[in-house]
């Protein structure tokens, strides 16, 4: 395990640290220089199993080199073959600014898993897929239990994929080719771009294979996020969350709950701009208690039941303030049933079975319960809310 957000100090213990507040700065602009030509080509490479990574911000890594491996994860490389993977158990509050690459700008890795919570990926550029994340070939033993691959309570803006490459995929996230099951709880997704004839999504998720023990497709969910703002130029489509086709991938579970996803492609709205894939039928999504924009007239084209199709009312959408104001639909819409489990632990109690406790900022608990008086009557809780961020907290019940 290692740790940042430290204060320098002789004999520091974890307890002494200042956590975000004071993230360490891992810069791989090593000469200071505005272009990049002094720039390390990963600024942290992780080889085999790392059990926690935390409180750092890694910035200024260069990895354009026309090499899968030296190419890959300019902030972060994650470096695994077939017979030994790359595992970075837990990423805890690691933010990923102003890295480069031709694969996973900010985080990238082949034959490598990590799972990551409270961490922030922003102005990242993989100029053939992945802005912010790229992680592919990840593959287990047969009989074996497939992983997670978890991405919760994080925030992407700005990052951009498909600058030399037409076809490029996946401006935040490109997960191609992972015998993993997928979750992507939590998060925040906002102007990231997408270019290139061909290239597709601000979430990209590709061929996942089958699960080695049942044989059935691996389970993929989107649950609580917000897309807006995301935008595909220059010939690419799909701005929202793009699923590709193959007949394992197509017979997998496919989950998106609790979400919203609108603004995405800019005023030309398709029914596929915010959730595509060119797999037909068994290629379509369950979707369920989300708002989804469609074309003016457009019906739900999604399976699946509580779903709304009307502006979300953001509290500013101008300034990107991606909460929900007062009088929203997406407040108390949510099923209170889709909360998916605490597989992060994101509030650190060691309990992974409860439902998942709160927002994207640790703000606001996800199903509230008013404060009463002693004796007074028990009403019914508050429904949670779509989306990433959560508007109520503890109400006084009146």
């Amino acid at each position: 395990s290692v740790y940042g957000g430290f204060l320098g100090q002789t004999g520091e213990t974890l307890l002494a640290r200042l956590g975000s507040s004071a993230n360490t700065i891992l810069s791989g602009d090593l000469d200071g220089t505005p272009n990049n030509s002094g720039n390390c080509r990963h600024v942290v490479v992780v080889g085999g199993r790392v059990k926690h990574l935390e409180g750092f911000t890694i910035t200024g890594g260069y990895a354009v080199v026309n090499n899968q491996l030296e190419g890959t994860g300019a902030g972060l490389l994650i470096v695994g073959s077939l017979a030994n993977p790359g595992k970075l158990d837990m990423l805890v509050d690691c933010h990923f600014r102003d890295n480069i690459a031709l694969k996973g700008g900010g985080l990238g890795g082949e034959y490598a898993i990590v799972n990551m919570k409270f961490c922030s990926f922003h102005r990242n550029l993989g100029k053939e897929k992945g802005g912010g994340v790229w992680l592919e070939h990840y593959g287990v033993t047969p009989g074996e239990d497939s992983p997670l691959l978890g991405i919760f309570s994080t925030n992407f803006t700005n990052n951009i994929a498909g600058t030399e490459s037409p076809g490029g995929i996946g401006s935040a996230i490109a997960i191609e080719n992972m015998a993993a099951n997928v979750q992507i709880y939590n998060c925040r997704f906002a102007d990231n771009y997408m270019l290139g004839t061909g290239g597709a999504g601000t979430i990209y998720i590709g061929d996942q294979g089958t699960k080695s023990n049942t044989g059935q497709g691996h389970d993929i969910l989107v649950g609580h996020c917000t897309l807006a703002a995301n935008q595909s130029l220059s010939g690419a489509t799909h701005p929202g969350i793009y699923f590709s086709d193959s007949r394992a991938f197509q017979n997998a579970p496919k989950l998106i709950l609790n979400s919203i996803l609108y603004f995405n492609g800019g005023a030309a709205v398709a029914i596929d701009s915010n959730i595509g894939g060119p797999g037909g039928t068994p290629n379509i999504p369950l979707v369920t208690s989300s708002d989804i924009q469609m074309p003016t007239g457009a019906v739900n084209a999604w399976p699946g039941t509580g779903n709304i199709m009307v502006d979300p009312g953001f509290v500013d959408y101008s300034v990107r303030s991606l909460g929900l104001d007062g009088k929203s639909p997406c407040l108390n819409t949510g099923l209170d049933g889709l909360i998916v489990e605490d597989l992060l632990d994101l509030d650190d109690d060691g309990d992974t079975d409860e439902p998942t406790p709160f927002d994207l900022k640790k703000g606001y608990v996800r199903i509230a319960m008013p404060s009463l008086p002693i004796g007074a009557p028990l009403p019914p809780p508050i429904s949670t809310d779509m989306g990433c961020h959560e508007r109520q907290g503890y109400i006084p019940f009146p």
